[in-house]
Order: structure tokens, then sequence, then C-alpha cells
């Protein structure tokens, strides 16, 4: 896959990762860095939405491993 775009952020997809963070049912949408840092956005849809993100910052820092290597 290409890039895609998260609001305006430009990422590949090898760099996306789903998986809930917030306890509330819904996927969020994880945006890892070259050295393993993750970005989280919340999923903040609200019945009969379109989906919407809510950008959360920095969630994790560097793991020391590449974003290929890391598993959530």
């Amino acid at each position: 896959m290409g890039p895609s775009r998260l609001a305006s952020t430009v990422c590949n997809s090898s760099q996306v990762r789903f998986a809930g963070i917030t306890g509330d049912a819904h996927a969020e949408y994880l945006l890892l860095a070259p050295n393993g840092a993750r970005t989280a956005y919340e999923n903040i849809t609200g019945t009969g939405e379109s989906v919407r993100w809510a950008n959360k910052g920095l969630v994790a820092t560097r793991t020391g491993s590449p974003a290929a290597r890391v598993r959530i």
C-alpha cells in the first residue's frame, strides 16, 4: 500500500496500527515512528457519524525497535 492521510499526517501503511487503548470498544489509530515511538489518535466517532479522530499525542517514546518490529 502507498501513503495514506490522517488529518495533516501522511504516512506509509506499515507505520499504522489499530488497537483499543481507551476501553470504549472503539479501535484507536496508532502511528509508529521509525524508532518505534507511537502517536495515538482516539476514535471519537459517535453513533451514526463519519469516523472522527482526536490526536492524543505521543503515547510511547521510542522503543529501540524499528516500527516494523513493534507489536501491539
